[in-house]
Formats: structure tokens, sequence, C-alpha cells
């Protein structure tokens, strides 16, 4: 197809993270402080910072005026004008890198520290409190629907909240492998991946987790939800160099690898439906399925970049980021990408 130039990055800097407000507001956050906003669904992205940043590595909104990012070093930028300008918050004292920021809605959000805490806020960030956890091992990845949440971590650490994130149980996992993602079929289950091909699943209203195996050895890196039954799992396998992707349509409780092994590493994954799906990775490698993932056709890229985030406004506006500068739009409706 033919690919067109909407924005240049001159600096080519790393891009990190990329999350869409609306169908028409997004924002992409990188390395040495990039930020980039759009104001038309992605055709078009302009540079928001002029200022000497570290490297932001996630990005967030509670409204359409109050943008969060989260610093490599532990800092955490804020502004309420759209992203004009940004202040550092104070209100947080951490140097530990953060691994992710998000809001669950206008007034309550979480940020994920890669050490054991947690920073919670109920009034739109105007203040954090901290909310330290005594296990000394490293959290990875936090989820929720609604009132439930979940948080993953190593050596089997799992803890949830049935009150919005007021208090936290520790649960017992049955494992001691390295937890590295987690998710909700809709309304229905929890689900936490990790090493060693652990797969645990839990109904969502109580704490008993249940082992599901799969026979594999692959260390399963992240899982994405459609509905109540439909989800997928990236897994990378022992060489570190390529990846498989998992397959449930059963709300969790049985999984199937697909026939397509990936010779590159997977960085993340989304699904429009129970069939349309897209996986972006290491080497500008992009695959697209229109059968839930029994089959995957490789987009040919005029780049090898590693691609990081994928991003979609309600299942109709999206943006693929990653390294030097790289910004793909995605057609949902053919599932063809343009270059900006």
């Amino acid at each position: 197809g033919e690919w067109i130039t909407v924005y240049e990055n001159k600096t080519k800097n790393s891009f990190n993270h990329i999350e869409m407000l609306n169908e028409k507001i997004g924002y992409i956050c990188g390395n040495y402080g990039t930020l980039l906003k759009t104001f038309d669904g992605g055709k078009n992205w302009f540079s928001l910072n002029g200022e000497t940043f570290p490297d932001f590595m996630n990005i967030t909104f509670s409204d359409r005026n109050r943008v969060w990012v989260a610093a490599l070093n532990g800092n955490l930028y804020f502004s309420k004008n759209g992203g004009i300008s940004y202040e550092l918050t104070n209100s947080i004292d951490t140097y530990n890198n953060f691994k992710r920021i998000i809001f669950t809605d206008p007034y309550n959000g979480f940020i994920l520290s890669g050490t054991n805490t947690l920073y919670y806020t109920n009034d739109s960030g105007n203040s954090w409190v901290k909310k330290p956890f005594d296990t000394g091992l490293a959290f990875n990845d936090i989820s929720f629907h609604r009132y439930v949440g979940i948080i993953a971590g190593d050596k089997g650490i799992i803890y949830s909240t049935y009150n919005g994130g007021t208090t936290w149980l520790l649960e017992n996992s049955k494992t001691d492998e390295n937890l590295n993602g987690c998710a909700f079929f809709e309304g229905n289950k929890k689900i936490v991946v990790g090493d060693n091909g652990t797969i645990l699943l839990s109904d969502i209203s109580n704490n008993l987790w249940n082992n599901v195996s799969i026979l594999t050895k692959t260390k399963l890196t992240k899982v994405f939800t459609a509905d109540e039954k439909n989800g997928w799992i990236i897994g990378i396998k022992p060489s570190g160099t390529s990846s498989v992707v998992f397959r449930s349509k059963s709300g969790g409780t049985y999984w199937s690898k697909t026939k397509t092994e990936f010779d590159f590493v997977a960085n993340d994954i989304y699904f429009l439906d129970e069939y349309n799906g897209i996986i972006a990775g290491n080497g500008g490698n992009i695959f697209v399925t229109e059968d839930g993932a029994n089959t995957w056709n490789k987009l040919e890229m005029p780049f090898k970049e590693n691609l990081y985030s994928i991003s979609f406004y309600e299942n109709q506006i999206g943006c693929i980021a990653g390294e030097n500068g790289i910004i793909l739009r995605i057609n949902k409706e053919s599932f063809t990408l343009s270059l900006i």
C-alpha cells in the first residue's frame, strides 16, 4: 500500500506508550521527555514538550484536560491544560520506576511501582497516598474491572481489592513463579499469567485461584480479553527470540496454542472482537488475524524498529508506537496501516 509521512520525528526518540482519550485525541510518550498529541484520531501528531525531561514510560488521563505521565526515574508529571504544560508532582516521594499508571474513573487513579508500592488518589490526582506492601518483591502489572482490582508480581504475588482500591488482600496463588500480566474476563473471571506457562484463574468475587495447565514452559508476558469468553496470551519461548499466542474461548478454563510461531519477540496484542486482532513486536513485525488467531497474516513494513504499544479508543481509532519515532495508524475496517 501507499505510505504517507504525516509526522516526522526529527529526534528519532523511541516511543514507549500510546493512549487514546477519545476518537480524536490521543497521546504518546517516549524517551528524553518526548510527548506528542493528536487532535484528529492519529492522522497528525504535534510535539508538546520543548523542555528536557527524563524518559517517559507511561501516560494516562483522568479527563480531557488532566494528563499524567510517569517517568523512568520515578517522577510523576501532571498537566491540567491538556498537555500544553507539565509540572512535577511533589506528593510522590520515590526513586522507583513506575510500571503502570491508570485511572478507573475521573477521580480514582493508581500508580504501580516496580517495587512493592502502590500510589492511590481519589481526588483526580490532587493528592496521592502511598500504600506500601510488605512483600519485598517486584510488582509487574495492575488491572481493574469496576471495583475489583488485581496486582500481579514476582514469586507468585497476587493482591486483590474488592472495594475500588481502599484495601488490598494478599491471596494464595499456589505458585512461586513470577507473574507478569493480569486482566478480567468481562464481569466474570480474574486471570493472571506468568513464567513457565503459569495461568491462574479465579471467580471475580472470591480469592480462590486455580492453576490452568497448558503443558508449556513458555514465559507468558501479556493477557488480553475481548469479552467474557475470548482471551489471548503472548508467550515468549525459552530462546527469548520467538513468540507464540495462546487462545481461550471458554473464559480462561481451556487454552490452546495457535498454529503460528512468530520468529520475533511480541510486545503487545489487541483484539477488536473475537475474530479480528493485531500483534506487534520487535523488528517492525506486525501480524493480523481475522479468525481469532487460527491464522495470521504479516503486514510488510518499510522499517525494522521495535514496536511496543497498541492502543484503541472503543475499537474505533487505533495506533501503534515504537522505536525511533515510529507511529502507525490502524484502519479498523480493513486492518491496513498508515505510517505516520
